[in-house]
């Protein structure tokens, strides 16, 4: 379940029968700018990697103790956050 943040702030500062800390920091939430994520180019390593690495052995380390099924899970997650790039890559 996702939570829209920006709604619960608005309606926050709105209910609110007073300025307090609470209000403060709601508007200023909702005044920073909304993240922006990796670019097409990410997003595409992100597949390709995500798919190199599960084929590899789940446990084996690659970088340090990182193991290939974290690296899966991580691409997975950039992937499930942001989507798919729109303009895809060919593979030679």
């Amino acid at each position: 379940m996702t939570t829209d943040w920006k709604a619960l702030c608005a309606a926050l500062i709105e209910e609110a029968p007073y300025e307090s800390p609470t209000t403060c920091l709601a508007r200023a939430l909702l005044s920073q700018p909304e993240p922006e994520g990796p670019s097409d180019r990410i997003i595409s390593i992100a597949m390709a990697v995500q798919e190199c690495a599960s084929a590899w052995e789940p446990t084996a380390r690659l970088i340090g103790n990182v193991c290939a099924e974290d690296i899966a899970d991580l691409c997975g997650a950039v992937l499930a956050r942001w989507g798919r790039p729109a303009t895809p890559t060919e593979t030679p």
